[in-house]
Order: C-alpha cells, then sequence, then structure tokens
C-alpha cells in the first residue's frame, strides 16, 4: 500500500530531522491568503527556492545556477510522485 504524501513528508523529518526542510510557496500562500499556521506541522516555513537559495550561497545566484539547483529538487519530487 501506498503512503500519503503527509506520511511520507513526516517519516523523511524524523528520519533526518532538521537536515530535511519543507517551504511552501510563497506566491501560492499569498494567492489563496494561506499563513504558516495554517498549513499542517510539518511546513517548516514559508520561503521561495530562490531566496532559499540566496540564503545558502549568501550571493544573489544566476539564473542558470537557480535552474541548476532545481533539477535534482523536481527528479527527486517526480521520482516521489511516480513510486
Amino acid at each position: 500500500m501506498l503512503k500519503d504524501w503527509y506520511s511520507y513528508l513526516k517519516e523523511l523529518k524524523s528520519v533526518y530531522g532538521d537536515k530535511f526542510k519543507i517551504y511552501a510557496c510563497p506566491l501560492a500562500a499569498q494567492l489563496y491568503n494561506i499563513k504558516k499556521e495554517d498549513l499542517v506541522d510539518i511546513v517548516d516555513d514559508i520561503n521561495s527556492a530562490y531566496s532559499r537559495m540566496t540564503s545558502i550561497l549568501g550571493t544573489r545566484p544566476s539564473m542558470t545556477s537557480f535552474v541548476n539547483f532545481l533539477i535534482p529538487s523536481l527528479k527527486m519530487l517526480i521520482s516521489i510522485i511516480i513510486s
């Protein structure tokens, strides 16, 4: 039996602890008037991938760097959805 997305992500958070973060999209949150406290308990914050990458690098990334940063995450997400 397949796990629902919530159970799967909660398990990943318990296995990886602070190394595994879940961020909600700020554009979607604004569009639907959602605040962090409205989200399920496993969501760490509302934060864009671009701003997260900027905080990791300490500088604004180029578009090429940003796309290269996203590709592994998208591949992982697709593999989770397919399996």
